[in-house]
């Protein structure tokens, strides 16, 4: 899902990305917002993808992901889209007490969308993506 590529890969293309923007001195900076979640088969979410700048056209630094390091701590979004926000607060409740009996830093964020008026455009469901930040700044989904 977009979640997971927010959560883990946007890290990855910001490590990568670390020429200056043109112009500037600063490394560019991407984000992936999630304005609309659906589930599939009727997948029609929105996502905006923006950057700050043009990069110089460098090659990338390359990653090491050798020493993947110990957890740290845990981020997570659990969704609702037309259905019971009950689920999404289940979830992250679920999620966050199997994680806090080994870590104390443990967040996961609760979003529900319901669909308004007579048309009906989203298949409906619920689920949770989850982000382990380690040590050494690596991402496990």
């Amino acid at each position: 899902s977009m979640d997971h590529v927010r959560m883990a890969m946007l890290p990855l293309v910001r490590h990568a990305l670390t020429a200056p923007v043109v112009g500037g001195d600063d490394p560019p900076d991407v984000r992936v917002e999630v304005s609309t979640r659906c589930p599939w088969p009727h997948a029609r979410g929105e996502v905006t993808v923006s950057c700050s700048g043009v990069v110089k056209t460098t090659l990338p630094r390359s990653v090491d992901l050798a020493d993947e390091g110990q957890v740290k701590r845990v981020r997570g979004i659990a969704w609702a889209v037309d259905v019971s926000p009950g689920l999404a607060t289940r979830c992250a409740t679920a999620a966050k007490g199997i994680f806090l009996n080994v870590l104390s830093d443990v967040y996961v964020f609760t979003d529900h969308t319901a669909t308004k008026g007579a048309i009906h455009t989203r298949t409906p469901g619920f689920g949770i993506a989850l982000c382990c930040e380690t040590t050494a700044g690596g991402r496990v989904v």
